[in-house]
């Protein structure tokens, strides 16, 4: 789920992101954009709920899509507080 709701709003940006300036990506960010942010987290928190199962979803098809816009080090960041 995590996955393919990640992969719904990278789809809704396909074009990129454009702003005139400073203000307006700002503005972008704390309207929409933190979302980005926020569904990559519950991707790799999902990720290592699966990995600790022993599932092989993350390298399997649920995550083709996602692979061009994810880092492949999820495991690597920051503990959970």
């Amino acid at each position: 789920m995590a996955a393919a709701e990640f992969d719904a709003l990278r789809n809704l940006h396909k074009s990129g992101f454009d702003y005139p300036d400073a203000s307006a990506m700002y503005r972008a960010y704390a309207e929409d954009l933190f979302q980005f942010d926020q569904r990559y987290r519950h991707f790799c928190e999902s990720a290592d709920v699966a990995e600790e199962k022993g599932w092989n979803v993350v390298n399997g098809a649920i995550n083709v899509g996602l692979r061009t816009a994810l880092p492949t080090d999820c495991g690597k960041r920051l503990p959970h507080a």
